[in-house]
């Protein structure tokens, strides 16, 4: 089968959530067999690596175009008079259809796949050029986000325009997704939500896949905490306020030996210039792997978003203790103290950092019982076939 795969970032290194889930899939299709070509945008947020390995983009076939996606502030206030999408507009430029007319041109594709709705808009255009059928990968309920952002704001007229965002991108959403013939969600939460807001194609379930590192000790003899995820994400830096504001001050003085390490891309300058007792803001790492690895703690305070959290899912699987918010876990059916301990106020994290340390035999038997959890629930090879059938009953058809 000829796939074609479009993404509105580069799904090259694999560091981040998001270029994690879509090497997953790009990975899987081709390892289940599929002729995979890649199309996939460079942007002045990601860059193309030039460590990209040969055989990458050979069995990809990896096709980049760069573009400015940087904040428009006329097209804001232009699509806020107007009531339309500024995160759907913002990706409406020709310079990309006119590549993908010439990718599409090049070649007959069985599947067009696109990895979220954002270059999505130019779908009508598309089907005039190919019979393929469409598929497009849910990330995330995208304007969920804005609208959960919108009401943590105390701040009128901001929560008033994100009100706003997110109301014009939720209607684009559902127009966008009703066109499609196939719609895979990452998380069942995302799913039903989908559901509930009048999307009538098909809707198939599949996550995140991750491997299980069964060879990762872990001591909680002397504690650290990690975080990591993408640092210019506004559910993450909503979540490291709240934390570095809230919890900290008083997990800190409870615990003085504690220490907490926070890496990243794209550090804001606020984050940087914060200094408070045993914090170390390390910025981008070369592995999220290694750096989950030096620390036996892994926080996820998110208190805002959709999806799957990849990252908590990666910590999972390499026998971290997981502390994280309810919304957290969404997508991943854990339960509290069973295979990682949910907190979602400071007296909950400081509870929980005394449990880590008056009982070590349990929280070795939380961090097993999570990884079987992950071999279960999130196998990569399962996932990748489960997506392989769904696109051959789709082309049977």
């Amino acid at each position: 089968m000829k796939i074609l795969i479009i993404c509105h970032k580069l799904p090259y290194p694999p560091k981040e959530g998001g270029s994690m889930a879509m090497n997953m899939v790009i990975e899987g299709l081709i390892n289940e067999g599929h002729d995979v070509k890649v199309f996939a945008l460079e942007t002045n947020k990601f860059k193309l690596s030039k460590d990209i390995p040969k055989e990458y983009k050979q069995k990809t076939k990896l096709e980049t175009l760069y573009v400015n996606i940087g904040f428009d502030p006329l097209l804001a206030i232009r699509s806020f008079a107007s009531n339309t999408s500024y995160h759907i507009r913002h990706f409406h430029k020709e310079e990309i259809f006119n590549r993908i007319e010439k990718v599409l041109n090049a070649e007959t594709y069985d599947i067009i796949h696109f990895e979220s709705i954002f270059l999505m808009s130019f779908l009508d255009r598309i089907k005039k050029l190919s019979k393929a059928k469409i598929v497009v990968r849910t990330h995330n309920v995208e304007h969920q986000i804005w609208s959960e952002i919108a009401d943590s704001s105390s701040n009128i007229l901001k929560r008033s325009y994100l009100k706003q965002v997110s109301n014009s991108l939720q209607k684009s959403e559902v127009e966008i997704l009703n066109k499609a013939d196939q719609i895979i969600s990452i998380s069942s939460e995302d799913t039903k939500k989908l559901k509930q807001l009048g999307v009538k194609t098909l809707i198939e379930t599949i996550g995140f896949g991750i491997d299980v590192n069964a060879e990762t000790d872990v001591s909680f003899s002397n504690l650290s905490i990690g975080f990591i995820g993408a640092l210019n994400w506004i559910p993450n830096d909503e979540a490291l306020k709240w934390f570095l504001e809230s919890v900290w001050p008083k997990l800190s003085n409870k615990f003085p030996d504690l220490i907490i390490e926070i890496a990243g891309r794209e550090c804001p300058k606020w984050l940087k210039n914060y200094r408070v007792q045993n914090l170390n803001v390390i910025g981008e790492v070369e592995s999220s792997k290694d750096f989950i690895l030096k620390h036996p703690i892994f926080i996820a305070p998110i208190k805002s978003g959709s999806g799957i959290k990849i990252k908590v899912l990666e910590a999972l699987a390499l026998g971290r203790l997981v502390i994280c918010s309810s919304k957290a876990i969404e997508g991943i059916p854990a339960i509290h103290k069973k295979h990682l301990i949910i907190a979602n106020t400071v007296s909950e994290y400081i509870d929980a950092i005394q449990f880590i340390i008056e009982n070590p035999e349990k929280i070795q038997a939380i961090t097993k019982n999570a990884q079987d959890l992950i071999s279960q629930h999130f196998n990569p090879l399962k996932l990748s076939k489960k997506l392989s059938e769904i696109f051959h009953h789709l082309i049977s058809e």
